[in-house]
């Protein structure tokens, strides 16, 4: 009795497992496949139809919509009728954004993608950036440099969109993040500056920033960030393989950076370079890459030469490493 109940027991707990193997594959088909929503459509809230706004920045709403992974907004000047240029045309995953533009006449529409469909587009919705000369509710919009970028020179050219109604604008550089002591402003009536070569800064993260300013009014403070890096990398140590080694076609180099001795520490991209003669003008290979190695298959036999250097994202660029030669069976 005992062992035809034990049995039993096990029949069950196979069909329990069973059924659970089932659900869960029945509960992941239903995740991977997505809804088809081609029939549906977003509905947008704000801007709306024939809104005249008093400022350059933007903010654009819509509703949210079931079994929707992205939205897609565009914006184009005049209108989708006869567009003269899309001004944005971007994927987002969530239903507010913001965006600066210049006084013009818009439309914008907006539609909801998943993996295997999209909605129709919504209803284009005109409305008006309108010119004025309050700045309080404006936007400075910054240009070049971008946010969080390497530099490397003093000279560096900071520009930014001109608002129409600005007189001037002041432009300040701050130690650290954007309420740290300012080190550098000036004033200016056009809508960039030039660093002078004698600015006192050192290799650190500064802040940049802008405001526009008025005989009555100016904007808040835009800013970016950058790191200053003067510091060249190493000259790169070449490890493997040995000088007049000898190898198959099949071979694996490595060589080592190190650390720079400055105090900010821009990412390094290597070159390697092989070349069949010792002078480099018959090179037969130039490689960028992170990595300090890289696997290389010769196409023949033969004697070859190859060194490599390191540039970073400031655009410091490294000497040359020793040139080894390579004999390739």
């Amino acid at each position: 009795m005992q062992k035809y109940c034990f049995k039993i027991l096990k029949r069950y707990h196979k069909v329990v497992l069973l059924m659970v193997v089932i659900s869960f594959a029945l509960y992941s088909c239903s995740e991977i496949i997505a809804e088809d929503i081609s029939d549906k459509e977003i509905n947008t809230i704000i801007p709306i139809q024939n809104d005249v706004i008093a400022s350059n920045s933007i903010t654009f709403k819509w509703s949210e919509l079931e079994n929707v992974d992205a939205y897609q907004i565009q914006i184009v000047k005049p209108n989708f009728s006869n567009p003269v240029s899309f001004v944005i045309d971007s994927l987002v995953t969530v239903t507010n954004i913001s965006f600066e533009l210049s006084p013009s006449n818009y439309q914008w529409r907006v539609r909801g993608i998943n993996n295997i469909s999209e909605t129709i587009y919504s209803e284009p919705i005109g409305f008006e950036v309108d010119e004025v000369i309050e700045l309080t509710n404006q936007t400075v919009i910054l240009s070049i440099p971008e946010e969080d970028v390497y530099l490397n020179t003093i000279q560096s050219n900071f520009t930014w969109n001109s608002l129409s109604a600005a007189d001037s604008y002041v432009f300040q550089i701050v130690k650290g993040d954007e309420n740290s002591n300012t080190i550098i402003e000036q004033a200016t009536p056009t809508n960039n500056f030039y660093l002078p070569t004698e600015t006192g800064l050192t290799e650190d993260l500064y802040t940049w920033k802008v405001k526009a300013k008025n005989a009555f009014s100016e904007t808040v403070f835009a800013f970016r960030k950058f790191q200053y890096d003067i510091t060249l990398p190493n000259t790169p140590v070449l490890l493997n393989p040995e000088n007049q080694a000898t190898s198959t076609t099949s071979v694996d180099f490595s060589w080592n950076t190190g650390i720079d001795g400055g105090n900010v520490h821009a990412p390094l991209t290597n070159v390697l370079e092989i070349a069949t003669t010792n002078s480099f003008n018959s090179l037969i290979n130039t490689t960028e890459l992170i990595e300090n190695n890289l696997s290389y298959t010769f196409a023949a036999t033969g004697t070859y030469y190859w060194r490599v250097k390191t540039f970073d994202q400031a655009g410091n660029i490294g000497t040359y490493s020793e040139i080894r030669e390579l004999i390739i069976e």
